[in-house]
């Protein structure tokens, strides 16, 4: 399962051109925790596929939009 972590800051839900990857975010689908790289970006190998994947909200930024 591949994602990524980004500043929408125009809260449209879609990551535009100049927003931002989150870098070190906390990203787990219950199975294994992995962290974002540089860009925003993770990869989680593990077998559990639930579909269901939890990101910590690293502090200074807020979640928007709908999950």
């Amino acid at each position: 399962m591949t994602g990524s972590v980004f500043d929408d800051t125009n809260d449209n839900g879609r990551r535009d051109p100049g927003e931002g990857g989150v870098a070190g975010a906390v990203v787990s689908d219950q199975d294994s925790v992995v962290r974002t790289d540089a860009d925003g970006r993770y990869r989680i190998a593990s077998g559990f596929r639930n579909g269901v994947v939890f990101v910590s909200v690293p502090s200074g930024y807020r979640a928007r939009g709908q999950f």
